[in-house]
């Protein structure tokens, strides 16, 4: 329990369902993040010290320093496609093409995969309101959460389209029922607690 929560932090996890290890097991995992601290401390001078090394070794060979490296940032669209293919291993199934997503979601609106295509090529969130209610149906379809969709891609149902309830039971039966759960749950929330919109 927080100093001054009286416990309604615990009691929000629970109304929400969400998964709380026993306070024995918070206790023993609280003992022992110095340990695991010390060990990630030990493991990143360890890998500075080869990282100095080996630019070293290249200034020896090479007589300049070595060549800064940098990750690529993702593009926007670059999330919808491996949420996509991630449902293969999450199932255990085929991959799901970018054709069988635009199957799916003509039995809303007219879809194609040259259309899902340019969605997963997206550098942006598209401003077309067409290709942004076939984002958010593509993301209904494949299952992604619709918390990280709205905070992660910034689709939400009722901007992009007014996309019914019927239409997302169309494409996936379980991600409607999970939305209506969700709501349920903020609908009976206490007053103290207040998060903006359905989901």
């Amino acid at each position: 329990m927080l100093p001054g929560d009286d416990g309604q932090l615990a009691t929000a996890f629970a109304h929400y369902e969400a998964p709380i290890a026993p306070q024995d097991d918070l206790r023993t995992q609280l003992a022992g993040q110095p340990a695991v601290l010390d060990e990630q401390e030990a493991f990143y001078a360890e890998v500075t010290r080869r990282s100095a090394e080996a630019d070293a070794r290249y200034v020896a060979e090479h007589g300049q320093a070595p060549p800064v490296g940098a990750v690529p940032s993702f593009h926007w669209g670059l999330h919808i496609e491996m949420m996509r293919r991630d449902r293969r291993r999450r199932e255990n199934g085929r991959l799901i093409s970018q054709r069988r997503v635009a199957e799916a979601i003509s039995e809303v609106m007219p879809c194609s995969a040259r259309h899902i295509s340019k969605l997963e090529n997206s550098r942006e969130r598209p401003d077309d309101p067409t290709q942004l209610k076939r984002a958010m149906l593509a993301t209904i379809f494949i299952g992604i959460d619709p918390i990280w969709t709205r905070y992660n891609l910034r689709l939400t149902r009722w901007e992009c389209g007014d996309i019914t309830m019927e239409q997302a039971r169309v494409l996936n039966p379980d991600w409607a029922e999970l939305v209506d759960h969700i709501n349920q749950l903020l609908h009976q929330m206490p007053p103290r607690w207040h998060v903006e919109g359905t989901r």
